[in-house]
């Protein structure tokens, strides 16, 4: 846990999506860090893991630690983990193991007071990982190797090291167990060069983690739409993850986010807060489709000093009552649970460029960039072939004025899974011009939003910072910052506005009816909206009663609030 490392900084509200497959079908992904052995008193085992399962926990993450296992070597002590595995299966709980750390003994700096963080001696490691997998084969089916290994409070090792550690386990664990799955350490944040670096590398993992805490520094307060220097969105995120694992020949792997979490600790969130935000996080990391699972961090406090905010991530409180958070994640699971991603909305659009015609795009402005733009089958397509090693770019400009009052932009996506980043500019009535950062493109459609008013930087006009007046789509612009020499082609399609900002709408499907997950960033606003195919509409409300809405015209005036309503059609 602890710090985010962010390697691609986007200060833009952000949220891609692709339009799913109907086979993506959300299903046991709701997870917790249960840490049974070390977290609870074992006279409370039964009370956790009851509170556990009232929640709707379906997976649980328990740490499988090697000191505790292998005290001195070659003595192996089992008898708490054979408890642990014993207790999840009374409770119908799935279990991640997660194998850490070095015993003090195989360190390879022992008598250190951080020694186990430090690699261990391999062949000690292997014996390990075989007994240890061998023991729990047809039990413990999912092995994760280590925590954070690119972090240096959890790994003192070097990247090759860690390569080496994580290719002995899983090449021991699929010899052992033909039916275990090794996931990847989850790395702080969602650090792509740490993962491109390892997984280059023929490292056998079936499974990809990260701990994508929405966290700058100490502060973890963060919302899962947030950007901020240092800080991308959740969204953007998964879809640079998406865009490395694709890139490095693993697309489709699963990615879990085996941590994350916020703490109500004093210098966290208040407990309102953190159910918000969990609702939201699900509702956003569940509509990517190579997302499998969320471990929440964690299942209880540990601790009722609130001054330790370390210990305050739980939604139940140390004595295992329940935070509001317990309810919100047994409403999130309720609502999202068996159903499947189909798309994003945004609320009272229009449509700004369905490009049925050619507006004007072409290339403005470009830097070591060769390539064409055109409009082909109603998209507009760009070829870029970026020709030098330093910065190339290439702005896609149109300069067409948007509607009055514009505070939202959509469109979808389709990009080249390199490392080229998609940035998009915006000028007021100034002249000022306002960037967005958004991120690698994925070799797949995608839904984008930005939120106007949330900017990586601006320049010229008054620069003020403000949104002025009208506003001007400017350009789409391709941005080669790794010059990588990367060369290929992006689709786009389907451009939409909207004035009502920090919205978002988005639309999954079980058994020919829809259920739209709603909610606003801050301020609540009422806005009309068009759920598709609904006559009638449940609008689902945390800890309120349901109302019930009917129309002829399939729109509807909903009021967005910061808890996430599911819109249920009828």
């Amino acid at each position: 846990m602890k710090y985010l490392y962010t390697f691609l900084v986007c200060a833009c509200v952000l949220s891609p999506f692709a339009v799913e497959a109907k086979g993506d079908i959300v299903k046991q992904a709701f997870g917790m860090n249960i840490h049974l052995r070390q977290r609870v008193l074992e006279s409370d085992w039964d009370t956790a893991m009851n509170a556990a399962t009232d929640a709707g926990v379906q997976w649980g993450r328990e740490e499988f630690l090697w000191d505790v296992i292998e005290p001195i070597d070659g003595i192996y002590t089992w008898g708490a983990y054979d408890a642990v595995v014993d207790e999840y299966e009374e409770h119908g709980i799935s279990m991640l193991g997660l194998l850490t750390y070095s015993s003090s003994w195989a360190s390879s700096n022992a008598g250190s007071e951080d020694s186990e963080f430090y690699p261990p001696d391999s062949d000690a490691w292997a014996d390990y990982v075989e007994s240890v997998a061998t023991r729990y084969a047809g039990r413990v089916n999912h092995w994760e190797i280590w925590n954070e290994p690119n972090h240096d409070g959890f790994w003192k090792g070097t990247r090759d090291e860690y390569v080496e550690l994580l290719s002995t386990a899983a090449g021991i664990i699929h010899a052992v167990n033909p039916d275990a799955k090794v996931v990847l350490g989850g790395l702080s944040g969602s650090d792509t060069d740490f993962l491109e670096y390892v997984l280059d590398f023929d490292v056998g993992v079936d499974i990809v983690a990260i701990h994508p805490y929405r966290v700058v520094g100490e502060n973890f307060n963060y919302a899962p739409e947030s950007t901020t220097d240092g800080l991308n969105t959740l969204a953007t995120d998964l879809y640079n993850v998406k865009a490395t694992l694709a890139a490095t020949n693993h697309d489709g792997i699963p990615i879990w986010l085996t941590e994350v979490g916020w703490t109500t600790g004093d210098d966290g969130v208040s407990e309102e807060t953190q159910a918000r935000y969990l609702m939201r996080l699900y509702s956003i990391a569940l509509s990517v489709s190579q997302v499998k699972k969320v471990f929440w961090y964690a299942l209880n406090d540990t601790s009722s000093n609130e001054a330790y905010n370390e210990s305050q991530f739980g939604i139940l409180e140390d004595t295992y009552s329940e935070k509001t958070a317990a309810a919100a994640y047994r409403f999130a699971k309720k609502h999202l649970d068996r159903r499947w991603f189909k798309d994003q909305f945004l609320p009272e659009q229009k449509t700004f460029d369905d490009f049925s015609t050619n507006q004007g795009w072409q290339f403005s402005g470009t830097e070591c960039t060769e390539g064409s733009v055109s409009i082909v089958d109603a998209m507009l397509h760009v070829a870029y072939d970026f020709t030098r090693s330093t910065n190339c770019y290439a702005p896609v400009a149109v300069g067409k004025q948007m509607p009055e009052d514009t505070r939202a932009l959509q469109f979808r996506l389709k990009g080249n899974d390199d490392n080229t980043l998609l940035r998009v500019r915006v000028r007021d009535a100034t002249g000022e011009t306002f960037q967005y950062n958004v991120g690698y493109m994925p070799r797949e459609w995608l839904h984008y939003t930005l939120q106007l008013h949330a900017f990586a930087n601006h320049w010229g006009g008054d620069d003020d910072g403000k949104l002025d007046g009208v506003l001007t789509f400017d350009s789409f612009v391709l941005d080669d910052t790794d010059g990588s020499y990367a060369n290929g082609a992006v689709d786009i399609d389907d451009i939409a506005t909207s004035t009502v900002k920090n919205a978002f709408l988005y639309r999954y499907h079980k058994k020919y009816k829809d259920i739209y997950a709603y909610w606003s960033v801050a301020s609540s606003s009422v806005s009309q909206l068009q759920l598709f195919g609904a006559g009638r509409v449940r609008v689902k409300r945390f800890q309120n009663e349901s109302l019930l809405k009917e129309s002829g015209s399939a729109l509807y005036d909903i009021r967005a609030g910061t808890f996430v309503k599911f819109l249920q059609t009828l």
